[in-house]
């Protein structure tokens, strides 16, 4: 083989994989293989003045989405999704929601 055939080769490889990113983009691919490993269960509560509602899944994403920050608390705890850090109502999270809510297409803002 000669240079010409193999950068022709290479060419047309490359080709390939751009019309397999427009057809369907590696961001969809990659979001939901960590969506899809993730075998823990998705829990989403609502902590207001001591209490805690557990809140489904859909309606959980679209109210952490409303929230100014999402940051990771420590493994036990999960994510605190809040407008204000020093507020006694906020959301807690796993992992697991903000996968499911990012693959939907919803705006989580992570810290």
């Amino acid at each position: 083989m000669n240079a010409l055939t193999i950068l022709n080769l290479a060419l047309a490889f490359l080709a390939v994989i751009l019309f397999l990113n427009l057809v369907m983009p590696l961001e969809t691919i990659t979001g939901n293989l960590i969506y899809d490993l993730d075998s823990s269960v998705p829990r989403c509560y609502f902590k207001n003045i001591g209490d805690i509602n557990e809140i489904p899944l859909l309606n959980c994403c679209i109210e952490i989405q409303k929230q100014m920050a999402c940051e990771k608390l420590d493994a036990q705890n999960g994510i605190k999704c809040y407008n204000s850090w020093s507020s006694e109502r906020y959301y807690l999270v796993n992992n697991k929601v903000i996968n499911y809510c990012e693959k939907e297409g919803y705006d989580v803002k992570k810290e």
